[in-house]
């Protein structure tokens, strides 16, 4: 179970993000996070300009990043997986399967 980040800081993210305070855009349904993930997390909201209720998913700092290393070890041992075990299997071409589904993931615009 991953546990949450600070409040403080998925509200400057929120900011640097959308170029004004959370509180200017957003009315928070509870203080704190519905869920959590290893990506980010989440917050019940409603859009003050429009009165929808929204789910508001907030990026974990550096999961970007990290991702990005993981996936880097991924291949590189996928690759050397398949030289070892002499597999016919294209182990490179599931991992970046996979990089492509969780990159897809981390891009919460096209998400």
């Amino acid at each position: 179970e991953v546990g949450t980040f600070p409040n403080k800081i998925a509200l400057d993210i929120i900011r640097e993000d959308l170029g004004r305070d959370a509180d200017e855009i957003f009315q928070f349904l509870s203080p704190d996070p519905i869920a959590s993930a290893s990506i980010g997390q989440v917050y019940k909201a409603i859009e003050k300009r429009t009165g929808r209720v929204v789910a508001l998913k907030v990026q974990r700092p550096g999961a970007f990043s990290s991702a990005a290393v993981d996936m880097y070890i991924l291949r590189k041992f996928a690759s050397w997986f398949k030289s070892y075990k002499k597999l016919r299997s294209d182990l490179v071409g599931i991992a970046d399967t996979f990089g492509t589904q969780l990159f897809g993931e981390l891009d919460y615009v096209q998400e």
